[in-house]
């Protein structure tokens, strides 16, 4: 008996599978064929959910602004210099432990990767996302930091 999937999971089940494919062979280098294949769907599913390749892409570049737990509780603390700490050290640890994260995170990063090589369009959107996630609870607290003493010098989000 198959499993039947609403079309919000069965266009989730496309961008996950779209991941390490661009993250490997490139956005050129892969086709909606082996994307579909990849997905266990058609390709004419593929382009029901997605209109284009680019399309597809561009939907994976929404799933990397999907909240993250995390960053959401540390966005709700008031700005201070504990705060500033905890985010920084969050952070530096997301980024410094990719090899310990899932394989889906992980390819979200080995795309971004590939992206500096090539076009350049999806690290440069990934960027623009980041820093409008982060510098709005940065900001706050580097304010906070410099104006109990804490931080001195230059320093901006």
């Amino acid at each position: 008996m198959r499993l039947r999937l609403t079309p919000e999971e069965r266009r989730r089940r496309i961008v996950d599978a779209a991941v390490p494919l661009f993250a490997r062979k490139g956005f050129s280098g892969t086709t909606t064929k082996e994307i579909a294949e990849a997905a266990c769907v058609s390709e004419g599913l593929v382009f029901k959910y997605f209109a284009s390749k680019n399309a597809l892409y561009a939907a994976i570049l929404d799933h990397c602004q999907t909240a993250n737990p995390e960053f959401e509780r540390l966005a709700k603390l008031p700005p201070s210099t504990a705060a500033l700490v905890e985010v920084v050290s969050y952070l530096t640890g997301y980024f410094a432990g990719l090899k310990n994260q899932p394989e889906a995170d992980l390819g979200r990063h080995l795309l971004f990767m590939r992206s500096l090589l090539e076009d350049g369009e999806f690290a440069v959107a990934g960027m623009q996302v980041f820093e409008d996630i982060v510098k709005p609870v940065l900001a706050p607290c580097i304010a906070a930091a410099r104006e109990s003493g804490d931080l001195t010098g230059e320093m901006s989000a």
